[in-house]
Formats: C-alpha cells, structure tokens, sequence
C-alpha cells in the first residue's frame, strides 16, 4: 500500500544548536562603511562571539550520551562547519586586528625610563599646584589688604 506524499510528513529533527527553530533572518542591509578596515574587526569579534556558544552547545549535546547515527552525523558536521567558520573568522581578524584607540598610548618600551618620566610630570604638576595656591594666597592678601584700607 502506498501512502500519498502529502500525508508522508515527518517532524523536522530539532536543530542541532539547541536554540529554536524560526524563520531565516532577513538579509542585512550593508552599511556604507562595510569595507572600512576599522569596522571590520569589531564586526569580526561580534561573529566570532556568536560561533562560540553554537560550538559549546554541539559539544555538550555531544557529551550528553548516545546519539542515533544520523543524528551523530549531522552533529558532527555542524561540528565540522561551525569549527572551520570560527578558524576563518579567526584568519579574517589576525588580517584587520582591532585598531587602538586614539586615546590610547602605546606600551613604553623601556620600564624604567617611563617610570622616570612619570614621576618627572608628577613631580612638575605638583609643583604647578604649589605655585598656583600660592599665586591664590598672594592675591587673597592682597585683596584683603586693600579691604583693610
């Protein structure tokens, strides 16, 4: 006896990450700066963080006990593909290294000459308070020296 194709529907197995089953998403519209090397790293790190629980998942799912053949072997090549899309990702951001920020001095080289000139600009910035408070006591006599008068 044959069953009609309509009526041979099977349940879609779950899917392999744990998360839910949706709609896929709709594209993304680029942004104007999509090629700007200075937005590529900070969009590849956000990837990256997005590949890192999927994979987590898939192993403990892994580790969780036996699984049907089948059900092993979709595993093992979501496994596969989201392993070799995190060492990509992975290649993409060694080639656009996240930028420093302007703000953001570079490492001295030498400790213990940067060690100096700290305490250098310390010292000469204390020495400007000094100054300046006794600039402010200097003029706050006089102020009250001419009141007096």
């Amino acid at each position: 006896m044959l069953i009609p194709r309509e009526r041979q529907t099977r349940p879609s197995p779950p899917p392999l990450w744990g998360g839910v089953q949706s709609e896929p998403a709709p594209p993304v519209a680029l942004e104007p700066d999509a090629g700007d090397p200075a937005s590529i790293a900070p969009r590849l790190q956000v990837a990256v963080a997005r590949v890192l629980p999927a994979i987590e998942t898939i192993i403990a799912r892994l580790s969780a006990g036996p699984l049907a053949p089948r059900e092993m072997e979709q595993t093992a090549r979501a496994l596969g593909t989201l392993t070799r899309t995190l060492r990509e990702l992975n290649a993409l951001l060694a080639q656009h290294p996240a930028p420093v920020a302007a703000d953001e001095d570079p490492i001295p080289e030498d400790i213990d000459e940067f060690r100096h000139e700290l305490a250098r600009r310390i010292r000469a910035f204390i020495a400007a308070r000094q100054d300046t408070r006794e600039a402010e006591d200097a003029v706050g006599e006089a102020l009250a020296e001419r009141r007096r008068l």
